[in-house]
């Protein structure tokens, strides 16, 4: 698995529940509106802009999330090593 990937495994295993709502849930919920969206016949440039906008979320707040996960786990190892 390469770097980054690893490090997504990582923080959704060490914070399940945090990844899921802010990585996942925007991505279902994009989901399910396009979905929804589909099956009605609905389209309106007001789903295109609610679907780009949480998909945008998901991926700005899951990218904040890795980073400041990165940061803690550097600052839990040089911690550790020191007496």
């Amino acid at each position: 698995m390469s770097k980054p990937f690893a490090a997504l495994w990582n923080l959704f295993c060490e914070r399940p529940g945090r990844t899921a709502a802010l990585s996942v849930a925007p991505v279902v919920l994009a989901s399910a509106q396009g979905i929804n969206a589909l099956v009605h016949g609905t389209h309106s440039p007001l789903v295109a802009v609610f679907i780009i906008a949480m998909l945008a979320t998901a991926i700005a707040t899951t990218r904040q999330s890795l980073a400041s996960f990165r940061t803690e786990s550097l600052e839990r190892e040089l911690f550790e090593d020191i007496p």
